[in-house]
């Protein structure tokens, strides 16, 4: 478990350029099938991906890849930035900190992805680090479900 990759090296956080050890396809879900992904791991075949897409950043055996589909985590004056269109990388099994990006279910039951940001007083919210994204910050709640940190992105 780890979200070091984020820290590292941030070029090769971004392009995912580490070594071929690491490498591994990884489905390329639905949001839909990722709202359900630890219900559908067990029976889920390779024809269920949309595609496959390849991986060279280290992350556990339930990672996937999504496709970003609006502007709220662009920002190209932050040091992390996602466009719509963009592949990231989920890693279900990844350790969440202050400032992770996070896959998390809303209370509505859609997943949207978000920084995370923990208050002094212990207080998690989520965010958009697009500064120009009219939604307002969540807080996280007790029943709040993560279901993956991001841990890298690709250009399709």
């Amino acid at each position: 478990m780890r979200d070091t990759a984020l820290e590292e090296d941030e070029e090769s956080w971004y392009h995912a350029n580490s070594t071929p050890m690491m490498s591994r396809m990884l489905p390329l879900l639905t949001w839909n099938q990722a709202e359900k992904w630890t219900e559908l791991l067990d029976n889920f075949k390779p024809a269920d991906a949309r595609i496959w897409i390849p991986c060279l950043i280290v992350h556990g055996p339930r990672a996937f890849a999504l496709t970003v589909t609006d502007e709220s985590m662009y920002n190209p004056a932050a040091p992390r930035s996602f466009a719509s269109g963009d592949y990231i990388y989920v890693d279900p099994d990844a350790g969440i900190s202050h400032e992770s990006i996070i896959v998390v279910k809303r209370d509505n039951g859609n997943l949207v992805f978000r920084q995370l940001i923990v208050e002094p007083d212990g207080k998690a919210l989520f965010k958009a680090i697009n500064p120009d994204w009219p939604e307002a910050p969540f807080e996280a709640r007790r029943e709040t479900e993560i279901c993956g940190v991001v841990i890298g992105k690709t250009l399709p």
